[in-house]
């Protein structure tokens, strides 16, 4: 054995699927996207953040998967997908590092939005995707779909996406707190 595949064993392996559901899209019905170029891209991906954020090391000789499909199109459909497989991980005991919480940004018309809807993700301007942990504020993730034309603008794209993904990190992890409480609760331990 050699020490690349003993190193390999020492930690966990995070696998990824990602697909779409046929029905997703609204006003399109189409064959259920699994294993097409995009979705292989976003599993890889994200299957890339999750080993930056699990305590690998911690969980050596183990497999994590993470299945993700999509029900719905609107937009975001990847930082959805990060957003939701913390959420599972994170219910199901995963130790994490942090959080990961994503945003997407676009730029259109010479203005920064952030959680583009479908419309404004289909209108052609670039769009940023941002994956940090935040309490670190490391960024994990970071992918433009277009070039972005000058510095300044990647500056504020990059910017609102940070701010983006905080102001996911304080629902989430509010979410958290309250499904823990109630936990906790159900089985007695305390009252609120």
């Amino acid at each position: 054995m050699d020490s690349r595949t003993r190193g390999d064993r020492d930690r966990a392996m995070i696998h990824c699927e990602y697909s779409e559901a046929a029905f997703a899209a609204p006003g399109e019905r189409r064959r259920g996207w699994k294993g097409d170029r995009r979705s292989v891209e976003v599993a890889v991906t994200i299957s890339r953040i999750f080993e930056s954020a699990v305590m690998v090391d911690a969980l050596s000789r183990s497999r994590i998967d993470i299945f993700v499909q999509v029900l719905q199109i609107d937009g975001g459909q990847r930082c959805a997908a990060i957003n939701a497989a913390t959420l599972a991980l994170i219910n199901a005991g995963v130790p994490l590092r942090d959080f990961v919480c994503a945003s997407s940004v676009g730029y259109l018309e010479g203005s920064v939005l952030v959680d583009l809807n479908s419309v404004e993700s289909n209108m052609g301007g670039p769009e940023l995707v941002v994956a940090m942990l935040p309490h670190s504020n490391g960024v994990l993730h970071c992918q433009a779909d277009a070039r972005i034309s000058t510095l300044e603008t990647f500056e504020s794209m990059m910017e609102a996406g940070i701010n983006g993904a905080s102001q996911i990190f304080a629902v989430l992890s509010r979410e958290v707190r309250l499904h823990t409480l109630r936990l906790v609760d159900s089985r007695g331990t305390i009252a609120f």
